[in-house]
């Protein structure tokens, strides 16, 4: 700024401004020569900033920073570029085109600084001109106060009091200095009569013209000078008397304008103030001095100085004082209205005194006001609270009651605080509770749309420096929708799923589950394009349309993978990686190498490139070896056992059961037999060179493996068969040997130095005299026993099979005759290891053995699952037990603690039915088998989560307590009592259930499921499965479904095929899939017959069961009689479907003896399906019409609805399909798809 030159003009401004004069620049009563539509000469730019007004809008703005010409530097402005002629950019321009932009950044930083020092200067002055007006102000508010007061005196005709010898000699000028007075009041009125119009008063000291920016003047029109207001006709007469004030002042004070035409004509327009003081209403004296002239005259001076300066003016108010009102109604323009009263003149009358009144003590208990507000006040003290008062919780203490301090003191009324009160105190309300947050269900307002939807951490705890506007995080707790909101870090950091552009999370991405949810992880659970790669470290772009876990997701994470890519400087440079093993890429070649210049796309290499800087290294980047001779020994190790002479073989490697811990090289000696044996530290033994080490390590065993078919290396060793009993060789005893002395099913590993004898091949012990005979053990076969139920899915594939799912051919193993004589139960439960009769039992076995006993479990059977072409096997060892851990605590115990005896993991009540529920579901459904043990009255397997899912793997129930027989019939009340008993539930088969919309919409595809359905049926009855099923109608043969609907089906298909047989014609493709299907209900009477066709040989028994028929399809009456589809029938279609899963989801948990599974054949699977599957647990599928034609259409064996008739032989006689004994004549079905 020292090359700019500045004016004579610019000089007497700036001298102006920062005068301390009271009569400043700012005073001046000149007219401001500039309008709104003025233009300013510019000397130049100084600077230049960016700077955003707007609190959306991203587009910033420029403004520059202008020095005007002959105004001074404080005065300059920051003006955006609309507001500027193009030509002044010219010389900005060519300035930063001649210094530079770094130049001119650093000139205008500069210049800014002046700027603002100069600004500072400015204002320092500003507040002296204020502080010397303020006491300019006070002093005239004294003088003023002290000539009222004269003029009060003067006005009421008091005499003064006699002047002084000092007043006396001045009294003769007394005139002539009143009226100076009033010609230095004339002045200051005249100088400053547009002042006034700027809103100079005591009250508003700081709006005066002085104190604002010049930046707000340049914009304004011109003011012009303010008359003065016409007086109040209580004004007026005052006003009238001037010209005599005039004639003994004729000189008129010269304007304050002469004295500063050199100063600019600048002036701040501020709105006009009018008077807001109420019209005050004559005083008496004021109504005197009026209505007597001559005694005016006689006092001109009072009236002088009495007179109010017009309301235009710059008239200054006293400043307040402590004893003036401050009420609403209280004028500091007008202080005399609130001027302390004068006592006035004494009066002096020639009258008696008037008597006192008798004081009315109103029937009180002082005579005076003084005694009875002492009274009062004693009254009001506290006294001692009384204890025996007090009211008690908990009832009153036992003890003594506590007397009182001081018993003189009495008790007034029923305050126990001891309060003297006369009155009774408000009883206090009860207060609300405190009202909840006012942005529990708030809408985002339009600003917080954009913000990063978390609590701010700084206004959670009142800290927060910004507000609701500015913060980038929201002012509040609960989103629009009442949950609560995640709360911001407490450093303020934004999480990177609410960055600008979000991040996605890498673990989302590739497809591998991310451990936390979409609402806890700090990534977004969406592809947004941009992906942190952790391996990588940065933020890579990616296609928007990749799906998480596809094939280029997983090119993405093979491409980023840190050991994936090769670190170019290993790679390239010739000194190769410095960082080591901080380095965040692999160093070895893998073939694609990191590409520094594009990190996004590697390069492709060759696997066999050696590195730059392998000339002393190979590829692994250690040292290159250097051959060396293989009989040298080190220097260090040169006194080592196994180098001395002769070399000491190590004991524990040659003679050790578990061989030597150390390696060969670490071991001090030799890993050899060198023909001595190391004994203590120095003593050694000769032995022969042939003996071989009793422990083989593992990679040193045979290389040739044995041909064992009954091994199983990933079982445990103490659950196996013992090799050497299978052989007969075994020297240890059943109780002290590690392995079994019984068959398993598994048969132990022999050690590894065993060697086979010639043509050794693997058998059983006593395989000829024990192959072919049942298992007494464990039961009758369960292959064709009606009781015993197997899941008919629980198929395993063997590669995931268990590591105790192996297949059981051994049947029985010999008992030794010291059992014999025992109790056959006792004998049934317990393990052959008791043939021990001393020391050898262990407890753990026999408390299995009680728990087996009294509780009829059995491991083999619990578990043992169909295992396809290898039989039965066994499931994993995971169980949930259902019982209530206090309700029934001691089966509870007993069946948990006989689980843990067996090495099984359980979870049961202990853990929480939820919480152990949800971890057994995740097993199941993660490719693992178990059990689940249920208490008998335990029936809310409906609303377990995932119930039906966890069904459709390999699981097998089992129901263990009191409950009823197996052959339980609720019509014969001779199997109505209950008895301990183990029995499986959800064992196999279960309900399709089909709903109306699959009939009415297409009627086609019901046709076909039921056509699939009864070729199965059919199928069932061809074959003999052993057992007849009672109180059926199918019980010749092997049937374990059934097709559920509405009620009374038949009927109701009649009735409609014949109600849309008028409207869409008989040849309708719809209409004929409606009258086949009739006809096929109704020729193989699988279902409740028509009402309407009901005769003696057809009608069915009234006391059948629910699933009587193949097709499960209620009566009316009954259906009525227990609310059952019609009264949800009147209110929508979509009411009556969801009542009629719900009746069957409920018949499935009822008939769990029989059914296991549960599905629902419905037009919408995905939507109205989806809320079904929620509701209902045990839902395993919810199809459409065409799934299930497929389901059908599969083979016999693996079929969805697998119904086991192909386990089973044929029978001999096959002449027909019988129906109640005889064979149907007359229309014969071919089973066959209906071509619409």
């Amino acid at each position: 700024m020292q090359h700019i030159e500045r004016s004579e003009l610019e000089l007497q401004r700036e001298h102006a401004d920062l005068t301390h004069d009271i009569g400043s620049s700012l005073e001046s009563t000149d007219e401001s020569v500039h309008d709104s539509d003025s233009e300013y000469d510019v000397d130049e730019i100084l600077a230049q900033r960016v700077y955003d007004e707007a609190e959306n809008d991203n587009d910033p703005i420029v403004q520059f920073l202008v020095k005007y010409t002959d105004y001074p530097l404080h005065r300059s402005t920051w003006e955006p570029k609309s507001n500027l002629r193009p030509t002044l950019f010219d010389g900005w321009k060519e300035k930063a085109t001649i210094q530079g932009k770094i130049a001119r950044e650093e000139d205008g930083r500069k210049n800014c600084l002046l700027f603002n020092k100069a600004l500072e200067k400015a204002e320092a002055a500003k507040e002296v001109r204020r502080h010397k007006r303020a006491e300019a102000r006070v002093k005239r508010q004294k003088e003023k106060e002290k000539k009222e007061k004269e003029e009060r005196f003067s006005r009421k005709g008091v005499a003064r009091p006699k002047p002084s010898a000092a007043r006396t000699q001045r009294t003769p000028n007394t005139t002539k200095t009143t009226a100076s007075t009033l010609s230095k009041r004339a002045r200051t009125v005249a100088s400053s009569s547009n002042d006034n119009h700027l809103g100079s008063s005591s009250s508003d000291d700081e709006a005066s013209s002085d104190d604002e920016p010049l930046v707000k003047t340049r914009t304004m029109k011109p003011i012009k000078p303010v008359k003065p207001a016409q007086p109040e006709p209580a004004q007026q007469e005052p006003a009238q008397r001037e010209p005599e004030v005039t004639t003994q002042h004729p000189k008129r004070p010269r304007p304050a304008t002469a004295r500063r035409k050199s100063l600019p004509d600048v002036f701040i327009k501020v709105p006009e103030r009018k008077p807001t003081h109420p019209k005050q209403p004559k005083t008496p004296n004021e109504t005197s001095s009026s209505d007597n002239p001559e005694k005016s005259v006689q006092q001109p001076d009072s009236v002088t100085c009495k007179k109010d300066p017009p309301v235009g003016t710059n008239s200054v108010a006293p400043l307040r004082r402590k004893s003036l009102p401050t009420g609403p109604g209280f004028d500091p323009l007008n202080p005399e209205v609130y001027a302390p009263r004068d006592p006035g003149p004494i009066r002096m009358l020639n009258q008696a005194k008037p008597a006192r009144a008798v004081w009315n003590t109103q029937n009180k208990q002082f005579a005076t006001l003084q005694f009875r507000r002492v009274a009062e006040k004693r009254g009001r003290m506290e006294g001692t609270p009384d204890f025996n008062q007090l009211d008690f919780v908990n009832g009153t203490p036992t003890g003594p009651s506590k007397p009182t301090g001081n018993p003189s003191e009495a008790q007034v009324g029923d305050d126990h605080n001891g309060h003297r009160e006369p009155t009774q105190r408000r009883v206090q309300e009860q207060q609300e509770a405190r009202p909840s947050d006012v942005t529990a269900n708030m809408p985002l307002q339009p600003y917080e749309v954009n913000k990063v939807q978390m609590t701010c951490y700084e206004w959670k705890f009142g800290t927060c420096n910004y507000t609701a506007h500015n913060c980038r995080f929201l002012h509040r707790e609960n989103d629009p929708a009442g949950h609560e909101l995640r709360l911001a870090r407490w450093d303020m950091a934004i999480p990177p799923k609410h960055k600008s552009p979000p991040e996605t999370c890498w673990f989302w991405f590739i497809g591998h589950r991310c451990k936390k949810t979409a609402d806890e992880c700090i990534y977004a659970h969406k592809n947004t394009g941009h992906l942190f790669c952790i391996d990588a470290g940065s933020l890579i772009t990616i296609d928007p349309a990749i799906l998480p876990g596809s094939a280029e997701a997983e090119r993405i994470f093979k491409r980023y993978k840190r050991q994936e890519l090769t670190c170019w400087f290993w790679m390239k440079s010739p000194k190769g990686c410095m960082k080591g093993n901080d380095c965040r890429f692999a160093h070895v070649n893998t073939g694609f190498l990191s590409n520094p210049g594009d990190a996004d796309h590697p390069i492709s290499i060759d696997k066999n490139e050696v590195p730059v800087h392998s000339a002393m290294l190979h590829q692994y980047g250690r040292p290159a070896p250097t051959p060396i001779d293989r009989n040298e020994v080190p220097g260090h190790s040169a006194m080592l056992p196994k180098y001395g002479r002769p070399p000491l073989t190590c004991f524990f490697w040659l003679r050790g059961n578990r061989g030597c811990t150390n390696s060969a090289d670490k071991c001090n000696w030799a890993h050899w037999n060198t023909g001595v044996l190391a004994q203590g530290k120095n003593s050694s033994v000769e032995i022969d060179r042939q003996e071989i080490p009793r422990f083989v390590p593992f990679e040193d065993r045979r290389t040739v493996p044995l041909d064992l078919p009954y091994s199983n290396r990933l079982a445990i060793l103490h659950e196996k068969t013992c090799f050497f009993w299978n052989e007969g060789t075994c020297r240890q005893k059943a109780g002290k040997c590690r392995s079994r002395h019984y068959y398993t099913g598994v048969i132990a590993d022999p050690p590894a130095t065993w060697e086979p004898p010639s043509g050794w091949k693997q058998r059983l012990r006593d395989e000829p005299d024990h192959r072919h005979e049942p298992d007494h053990r464990h039961g009758p076969s369960h292959r064709h026993d009606p009781d015993h139920r197997h899941d008919p899915d629980h198929r395993h594939d063997p590669d995931r099979m268990q590591i105790d799912q192996v297949p059981s051919p051994v049947t029985d193993h010999p008992r030794p005759s010291s059992l014999q004589k025992r109790d056959n139960k006792i004998t049934d439960q317990l393990t052959p290891q008791l043939e021990d009769e001393h020391d050898d039992l262990i407890q753990p076995i026999v408390m299995r053995s009680m728990l087996e006993t009294t509780n009829l479990l059995d491991f083999e059977e619990m578990f043992s699952c169909n295992g396809g072409r290898n039989g039965d096997i066994l499931a994993g060892r995971n169980a949930f037990v259902l019982y209530h851990p206090v309700i029934h605590m001691k089966q509870h115990e007993q069946i948990t603690r006989w689980l843990l005896l067996n090495h099984v993991d359980v979870l049961n009540g202990y853990h929480g039915i939820p919480a152990a529920w949800d971890m057994f579901k995740k097993l199941i459904l993660g490719g693992n088998s178990g059990i689940i043990i249920a208490h008998p009255d335990f029936d809310g397997y409906a609303s377990l989560p995932g119930f039906g899912d966890v069904l459709r793997g390999t699981v097998r129930l089992w129901s263990i307590g009191y409950q009823e027989p197996p052959n339980y019939d609720m019509w014969n009340p001779k199997t109505q009592h209950l008895e301990f008993s183990r029995q499986e539930i959800f064992p196999h088969g279960g309900i399709i259930y089909i709903t109306d919309d699959v009939f009415l919409q297409t009627p086609q595809l019901a046709l076909r499921i039921f056509e699939h359905f009864f070729d199965m049926v059919e199928a069932g009855r061809r074959v003999d499965p052993g057992y007849m099923q009672e109180n059926m109608k199918i019980n010749d043969g092997l049937l374990l479904w059934r097709i559920g609907a509405r009620p009374e089906l038949m009927q109701w298909i009649g009735d409609t095929a014949l109600a849309h047989q008028s409207t869409l014609g008989q040849f309708n493709a719809n209409i004929a899939a409606l009258e086949s299907l009739y006809k096929l209900l109704n020729s193989t009477s699988y279902i409740d017959p028509d009402p309407t066709l009901y005769s003696p040989e057809n009608r069915p028994p009234e006391n059948r069961r629910l699933d009587y028929y193949p097709v499960i399809s209620a009566r009316e009456d009954f259906a009525r009689q227990i609310g059952l589809y019609y009264d949800a029938k009147a209110v929508s279609q979509h009411e009556a479907n969801t009542d009629m899963v719900n009746h069957y989801s409920g018949l499935v948990v009822v008939e769990r003896r029989l059914y296991r599974q549960f599905f629902v054949v419905h037009t919408d699977a995905v939507g109205i399906g989806a809320q079904w599957k929620e509701t209902f647990a045990n839902i395993d599928e919810v199809m459409t019409g065409e799934r299930c034609v497929e389901y059908f259409e599969c083979g016999a064996k693996g079929n969805r609805f697998e119904n086991w008739a192909w386990m089973f032989e044929e029978r001999e006689e096959d002449s027909g399909v019988e129906v109640d004994g005889e064979v149907e004549e007359g229309e014969v079905w071919s089973g066959g798809p209906i071509v619409a």
